[in-house]
């Protein structure tokens, strides 16, 4: 049971450090997306590795949100297109 309890808490404590991510449609008609990366203890880079993992590589930046929440804590998201397979 022990066992089970420190592994329950080894995977939450993974998915508190990724960045959620949510499609979106841009102004142009782009399928892009937005990766929200607001934690406690996520930094912008966590933005950039959900973009890079939701991509499966290159991805270009629409726009960088950070923005201080009123309990103090930070709010960050980044928009992103996927980068076209060469």
């Amino acid at each position: 049971m022990k066992k089970v309890l420190i592994a329950a808490l080894m995977l939450g404590g993974c998915t508190m450090f990724s960045g959620r991510v949510e499609p979106f449609i841009t102004p142009d008609g782009k399928a892009g997306y937005i990766a929200y990366c607001g934690g406690e203890f996520q930094k912008m880079t966590t933005c950039y590795d959900a973009a890079r993992k939701q991509c499966s590589g290159d991805y270009q930046v629409i726009q960088q949100i950070e923005a201080e929440r009123s309990d103090g804590g930070q709010r960050r998201r980044m928009e992103f297109l996927c980068a076209a397979a060469g």
